[in-house]
């Protein structure tokens, strides 16, 4: 799986934020030069499945969650893309969103 890491926001989303492109490791013991380890920070999460991983449908799901009710904490969100998320005909996207 492949995520999309959004963390150090400095206040909601339409403040400044980092995003990073992830994969998992088991250890940060031979991080390469020129990239750097990440931790996904411990949350509760709200999951929001998507059917499709197109850039309309990954902006249309986070124009959801910003317009939501959603009582986000902003401590680190992030996008899982499935092995298949090339394929746009089966490709399904799962956003963690953390919450208060």
């Amino acid at each position: 799986d492949v995520l999309s890491l959004y963390i150090d926001y400095e206040g909601d989303y339409t403040d400044p934020y980092n995003t990073f492109a992830c994969c998992e490791v088991k250890s940060f013991d031979n991080v390469p030069d020129g990239m750097s380890a990440k931790i996904v920070p411990a949350s509760k999460y709200a999951v929001i499945s998507v059917d499709g991983t197109s850039p309309e449908k990954v902006l249309e799901a986070w124009e959801n969650i910003w317009d939501s009710n959603l009582k986000r904490a902003y401590e680190g969100d992030f996008d899982v893309y499935s092995e298949d998320f090339l394929n746009e005909k089966t490709s399904t996207l799962k956003i963690y969103v953390s919450i208060k």
